[in-house]
């Protein structure tokens, strides 16, 4: 066996994020939710800078010094990171991907109380957790969601968590709020757009149209992005495009579902876009068979371990490459994040490494899980 397929356990309730993930490769959202490899999904830098702006967005307007913010929340992230991949040791977040950037332009923005004011000081510590429990809650109901609907609170809308049982749909926009009569829905980015991104955002704010139209019962909602310079695009809402983007949710549903059971196996999508950074890869069947223009040479193999040294397997392995072709042969490898010493014969794929001349040498990044 040269890798794995997924065995998601799939939601009840599908949301735009993972929508998104099935899009762009369906073994990857699967494996995402497969409890015996999930693990090897964890948080990384970019991410981290990320959820380091939204946190700071979300204390603007609250009588807080911005640096003080930043600070607590950046060593908070650089904790989290460094419990997940121990015991490996991250960065420091100065050499985070475009830290410095995020950094200006989530301070522009946090100093800018006319945006801010109107949403972002009201969420809270206490706010979050609240919503916490509430999903908690919700997900140990979730028969009971077919026959009840989201309790009617007035607008703005912060965070708040809509579930719509005809669709099977769950999202989390960023705002919900009333201007001038019309229903406004808004999604903030604060890092720097990838290639694909736009398309991406799009889906995910028509799933959120079809989400707050079932809640509030109207017709069309109008759709803002809004950036971290402050610049605002409209997403087109017409019903037809809405209706599309559920119908999209719904073939992902489906195929999580079917997958769970058994009856489907998710396809993936092998590319140097899809592929570059997904945590899956040392383990991907579709990535290790994949032709090799399919691939980023050299940052995933499936091995078969032939010997240990006397000082560790984290000292260095003998071991027989199997997987992807272009790669089968004989390995020195050190540095890996074996928490036991591996069995002579066992099959492992990992990720994430350097590969020269046969020799591989683990990173602080570096993916490891047995194929067995």
């Amino acid at each position: 066996m040269t890798g794995l397929y997924p065995r998601p356990e799939a939601p009840s309730y599908i949301s735009p994020t993972l929508v998104i993930a099935f899009e762009a490769c369906p073994a990857k959202a699967g494996f995402g939710r497969d409890p015996s490899v999930v693990g090897l999904r964890r948080t990384g830098p970019a991410a981290a800078v990320g959820i380091i702006a939204h946190e700071v967005l979300a204390a603007a307007g609250a009588g807080v010094a911005f640096d003080d913010v930043w600070s607590a929340s950046a060593g908070s992230a650089f904790e989290k990171l460094a419990a997940q991949w121990a015991p490996a040791t991250p960065p420091q977040p100065s050499q985070w991907p475009n830290w410095a950037l995020t950094r200006e332009r989530v301070k522009v923005k946090f100093g800018d109380s006319d945006t801010h004011g109107s949403f972002v000081n009201s969420v809270t510590d206490d706010v979050r957790a609240s919503r916490l429990q509430h999903v908690t809650l919700l997900a140990s109901m979730s028969p009971q969601l077919d026959s009840v609907k989201n309790a009617y609170t007035p607008l703005p809308w912060i965070e708040r968590q809509l579930f719509d049982s005809d669709t099977r749909m769950m999202g989390i926009p960023d705002l919900v709020e009333e201007h001038d009569g019309q229903v406004v829905i808004v999604d903030h980015k604060t890092g720097t757009a990838r290639e694909g991104a736009e398309a991406d955002h799009e889906l995910q704010l028509r799933l959120y149209a079809a989400l707050v139209s079932a809640e509030l019962g109207v017709s069309r909602v109008r759709l803002e992005i809004h950036n971290a310079s402050g610049q605002v695009r409209l997403v087109e809402s017409s019903p037809g495009l809405v209706d599309d983007a559920v119908a999209i949710a719904q073939r992902a549903h489906a195929s999580l579902l079917a997958a769970e059971r058994g009856e489907e196996q998710l396809s993936g999508k092998p590319a140097p876009k899809t592929c570059g950074g997904c945590p899956f890869r040392g383990v991907c069947r579709a990535y290790l068979e994949a032709p090799p223009g399919d691939r980023r040479a050299g940052r995933a193999f499936a091995f078969d371990v032939l010997e240990v040294d006397d000082a560790g397997a984290r000292q260095g392995i003998w071991a027989r490459v199997i997987a992807p072709v272009e790669q089968q042969g004989r390995v020195r490898i050190t540095g890996f994040p074996f928490a036991d010493e591996p069995e002579i014969g066992s099959r492992w794929g990992a990720s994430d490494f350097e590969l020269r001349e046969g020799h591989a040498r683990g990173h602080w990044t570096t993916l490891l899980h047995p194929l067995q």
